[in-house]
C-alpha cells in the first residue's frame, strides 16, 4: 500500500508559528544585569532555533521551567517531580544505526539513519541509494520515480531498455516503510554536512513512513516547545543601585542552588542507569552466543533433512519413469494385439521404426516452433530468437541466431523467399532468406501473433479471435483481409491452394481460397484445438483434452478419436514412408506417436525429450521435434 508522506513538517511549523506570534506580541526584552540570571527564550528561526543541541541543555531548560513555576505557585520543587521530569529521557533504548548517506530525493533535508543495514533489493541501481517512490520501468525492472523521470533519455542499466514507468511498485514502498530509522532529534550533522547519530540527543527510533509524524510526537522537543513558549525570564532594568535591591528578591536568582543540586542528582541517576545498561549488554551477549550454537545445531539437522528429502525424490521419480516405460510398453503391446485381431499379416520391418538420429543444443529455452525450407531448419525460443540450422551437413550445424523481437517467438514460415516469424511481441518481422538480414517489422496484431501459415504469395497470421491476410508479393507486407467469428485463441492454421483450415475454440473452419467464404464449420465438443493436419482424405486435430480427432475432409463427417497421449496434443504433422503415410503428434506428456492412416493406430511411441513435445517440422523422411527443454530431436 502507497503511504504518501506529508510536505510540510507539523512541527517545525507549529514552533514557527508560534514564534511569529509571540515576536508580534510581546516588546523586545530588555537589557539583562551581568549577575542576574537570564531565562528569556530567544526566537527560533531559519538561523537561530532555541532548541538545545545536548541532553544536558534540554535538561536545563526542564528543570529551569520547573522550579520557576514552582517558585511562582509558592511550592518547593521535589526530588522525585524533578525525577519524573527526568523519566522521559530514560525512555530510550540505544540501537546499532547506520550513518546517514546523502539522499538527492531529500529535498527537505530530513535525516535518514537507519538502524540495521537495508537489504541490496532496495537500492537504485541509478543513484544508489535507497528507493524513493519505487516505480516499475517497462523493462519489469524497479527504480526511483524521480531518477526515471530526470533519466527518462538513458536506458536501464541492467538490460540496456529505454526507461518507461508503467506502475508504483507497492510491495517494495511498503518494506522500505517499514524499516526503522533513527528520531530526527537524534541526529545531527557532523563537519562533513551528512547527518550523524548524536548520542547526546533522542534514541527512540520509528518506521520510515512515520518518521514525519513522530517529529510531531516527540517527548524531548514537546518539552522544549512548551519552555519556549512559557519562560520569560527575568525582566529587570534598571540603575545599579536598583539592581542590588533587586537581587535580594530575585526568584530567578535563588534558584540557581537549587538547580546545581538536582543536577548533581541527576548525574548520579545516569550513572547508575549506564552500570545498568552495561549489565544488560553483558547478558546480551551471552544470550548471543546461545543462539548462535542453536542456529548451527538447527543448521546441521536441516541439512540431514535435505539429504534424506534428496534421496527420497530420487527414488520416488525412479519409480515414476520405470512406471512410465510399462506403460508404453503394454500400450505396444496392445496396439500390436489389435493389428493381429484384425487380420493384418504384414511382416514386422524393423527399418520401419522411427529412431533418434541426434539432438541440436542452442536455444536458451523452450522451442515452441519449427520450419524446414530447403536444406535449412529455422527454430523460435522463449530467448527471443531464431536459429538457422544447416542440415546438409552430418552434425547440423547452426548457421546463424535472428535477433529482433522482444517477446517469445510463436511462429515461423516461409513465403515468397522470405522468412516471416510472429511474436508474443505483436510484431511478425520479415527476414531476407538470402543474408538472413531483418527487413520489416509489421505491428500485425493487438496481441500474441500464435501461429503462421503460407500459400503462394499469401501468408495468414492466427491470433485472439480472428485471422489476418497479408500480401507478400511485394517487399512491404501488406494487409488485405480480415477473418472473425472464432471466439478463442488461433492456435492452428493450415493452407494448401485450394482452402485455408484454422482452430480454435471447439471449432475448426474451413475457408475458400479463391473468394475466403467459409465452406465448412466443423464442431470440436472436447475443449480447445491446439494443432491440425490435413490430408487427402482427413482432418485431424488434436486438443487439449489429449486426444486426437479424426474427420471425413470432404464431407466433415467425424470418424473416430486416437486415444493415447497424457496431456494437450501440441502438435501434429504428416510424413510419408515406405510403409504408407503416417502422422507424427507431440504432446505435453513428453512423447510422440506414431499413426497409421490406414488403420488409425498408433505403431510407435518415441520417448526422449525432458519436457514438454511442442512443435513439429517433416522434411524428405526426416522429423525434427521441439521441446520445452531447448532441445531439437531429429527422427529418422
Amino acid at each position: 500500500m502507497d503511504h504518501p508522506l506529508p510536505e510540510i513538517d507539523p512541527l517545525e511549523a507549529a514552533i514557527l508559528s508560534n514564534n511569529r506570534r509571540s515576536s508580534s506580541s510581546k516588546d523586545p526584552s530588555p537589557a539583562l544585569p551581568r549577575n542576574c540570571l537570564n531565562l528569556q527564550a530567544k526566537p527560533v528561526n531559519e538561523t537561530n532555533r532555541s532548541l538545545p543541541s545536548s541532553p544536558k541543555e534540554a535538561k536545563n531548560f526542564v528543570l529551569s521551567d520547573f522550579a520557576r513555576n514552582a517558585i511562582d505557585n509558592g511550592e518547593t520543587s521535589s526530588e522525585d517531580e524533578i525525577q519524573t521530569v527526568r523519566s522521559n529521557e530514560r525512555k530510550c533504548v540505544r540501537n546499532s544505526s547506520l550513518r546517514s548517506s546523502p539522499d538527492h530525493h531529500n529535498k527537505e533535508d530530513i535525516p535518514i539513519i537507519f538502524v540495521e543495514s537495508p537489504s541490496k533489493r532496495l537500492f537504485c541501481n541509478l543513484c544508489g541509494n535507497v528507493f524513493t517512490e519505487p516505480v516499475i520501468v517497462s523493462c519489469g525492472h524497479t527504480f526511483c520515480k524521480d531518477c526515471v523521470e530526470t533519466k527518462s533519455n538513458e536506458n536501464c542499466p541492467v538490460d540496456s531498455t529505454q526507461l518507461e514507468v508503467v506502475a508504483k511498485n507497492l510491495t517494495v514502498a511498503e518494506q522500505i516503510g517499514e524499516l526503522l530509522i533513527r528520531c530526527r532529534y537524534g541526529c545531527l550533522k557532523d563537519a562533513s554536512n551528512r547527518w550523524d547519530i548524536d548520542n547526546q540527543g533522542c534514541l527512540f527510533t520509528v518506521r520510515l513512513i512515520a518518521r514525519k509524524i513522530s517529529m510531531n510526537t516527540c517527548e524531548i522537543v514537546n518539552m522544549l516547545n512548551v519552555l519556549i513558549r512559557n519562560m520569560g525570564g527575568c525582566k529587570f532594568c534598571g540603575t545599579a543601585t536598583e539592581l542590588a535591591a533587586h537581587m535580594a528578591n530575585c526568584q530567578f536568582e535563588s534558584v540557581k542552588d537549587y538547580l546545581r543540586v538536582v543536577d548533581e542528582r541527576i548525574n548520579e541517576l545516569q550513572n547508575q542507569v549506564s552500570n545498568r545498561e552495561n549489565e544488560i549488554e553483558f547478558l546480551h551477549s551471552m544470550l548471543g552466543k546461545v543462539c548462535e550454537r542453536m542456529d548451527t545445531f538447527e543448521n546441521t539437522l536441516k541439512t540431514y533433512v535435505e539429504l534424506s528429502n534428496e534421496k527420497s525424490d530420487e527414488v520416488v521419480k525412479a519409480m515414476k519413469r520405470q512406471d512410465q516405460q510399462l506403460n508404453n510398453l503394454d500400450k505396444d503391446v496392445y496396439n500390436v494385439m489389435e493389428k493381429l485381431n484384425q487380420g493384418l499379416n504384414a511382416t514386422f520391418d524393423p527399418l520401419q521404426v522411427i529412431k533418434c538420429k541426434g539432438t541440436l543444443v542452442g536455444h536458451n529455452g523452450p522451442v515452441w516452433c519449427l520450419y524446414v525450407h530447403q536444406e535449412l531448419l529455422f527454430s523460435g525460443s522463449s530467448d527471443k530468437t531464431i536459429k538457422v540450422w544447416d542440415t546438409s551437413v552430418i552434425n547440423y550445424k547452426c548457421i546463424s541466431t535472428l535477433a529482433g523481437h522482444e517477446g517469445i517467438v510463436l511462429a515461423v514460415c516461409v513465403c515468397s523467399n522470405k522468412l516471416y516469424s510472429g511474436s508474443q511481441d505483436y510484431n511478425i518481422i520479415s527476414w531476407d532468406l538470402n543474408n538472413l538480414e531483418l527487413q520489416q517489422i509489421i505491428p500485425a496484431h493487438d496481441d500474441a501473433v500464435c501461429t503462421l501459415a503460407a500459400v503462394d504469395n499469401r501468408l495468414f497470421s492466427g491470433s485472439l479471435k480472428e485471422i489476418r491476410e497479408w500480401d507478400a508479393s511485394t517487399n512491404q507486407l501488406r494487409r488485405v483481409n480480415k477473418l472473425t467469428g472464432l471466439d478463442h485463441w488461433v492456435r492452428a492454421l493450415v493452407a494448401n491452394h485450394s482452402f485455408l483450415y484454422a482452430g480454435s475454440y471447439d471449432t475448426i473452419k474451413v475457408w475458400n481460397l479463391s473468394n475466403m467464404e467459409c465452406v465448412l464449420s466443423i464442431y470440436v465438443p472436447s475443449g480447445s484445438i491446439y494443432s491440425l493436419a490435413i490430408t487427402d482424405t482427413y482432418i485431424l486435430c488434436g486438443t487439449n483434452e489429449k486426444d486426437i480427432h479424426v474427420w471425413e475432409r470432404k464431407c466433415g463427417t467425424f470418424v473416430q478419436s486416437l486415444k493415447g497421449h497424457t496431456g494437450t496434443v501440441n502438435n501434429l504433422a504428416v510424413v510419408h514412408m515406405s510403409s504408407g503415410m503416417k502422422v507424427i503428434s507431440a504432446s505435453y506428456d513428453q512423447c510422440l506417436r506414431v499413426w497409421s492412416l490406414d488403420n488409425l493406430i498408433c505403431t510407435q511411441t518415441l520417448a526422449r525429450h525432458q519436457g514438454s513435445v511442442a512443435c513439429l517440422a517433416v522434411s524428405r523422411g526426416r522429423v525434427f521435434s521441439g521441446a520445452v527443454d531447448g532441445q531439437v530431436k531429429v527422427w529418422q
